[in-house]
């Protein structure tokens, strides 16, 4: 399966779970974060964390997390 399809997809599961997200960070590198040049930074809300990392383990990608440090409050 192609870069771009696989995301397509990833991105349906993640509407169609109804999960809160968006898209941050790049967004002028959006052409070739989509054909998988790079990371796709997705901030996800507090309410839809489990359903997030169930959605990407089925799509077997990983999460990325800041280290505790690096955190903001």
């Amino acid at each position: 399966m192609n870069t771009l399809l696989l995301i397509k997809r990833f991105f349906e599961a993640l509407n169609s779970r109804q999960i809160e997200y968006c898209h941050w960070k790049s967004n002028h590198a959006i052409k070739s974060l989509l054909q998988g040049e790079g990371d796709l930074d997705i901030l996800v809300s507090e309410n839809s964390q489990n359903e997030f990392k169930e959605a990407l383990s089925e799509f077997n990608f990983k999460l990325a997390v800041s280290p505790a440090w690096e955190e903001t409050a």
